[in-house]
């Protein structure tokens, strides 16, 4: 094999091969943010009104009791995550 095709092999590989990730646990009632690699994000509103999250310029309200999952699949990672749980609270695990 050529040279390209080893290289393009071993980053297969290193794709493939399972990492260790550390979750990141947090609760918040007020406004923040989630930087921008992470690996995957859960959310949950565990308060009685509406929360929103923000990913990719794109906003969801998450209603009291939901759960939502940003998981952008196998070698991607998520870009800057924000959220505004004012009024209620949000609880997130972070994957890193």
């Amino acid at each position: 094999m050529d040279t390209r095709t080893d290289e393009l092999l071993a980053k297969i590989l290193e794709q493939l091969t399972p990492k260790e990730v550390y979750p990141v646990f947090g609760s918040s009632t007020s406004t923040g943010s989630v930087a921008a690699g992470c690996l995957k994000v859960s959310f949950i509103n565990s308060g009685g009104v509406n929360a929103t999250i923000t990913a990719g310029g794109t906003s969801y309200t998450l209603e009291p009791d939901e759960i939502i999952i940003l998981d952008p699949g196998i070698g991607r990672r998520n870009g800057l995550i924000t959220f505004t749980a004012t009024g209620t609270t949000l609880k997130y695990i972070i994957y890193r």
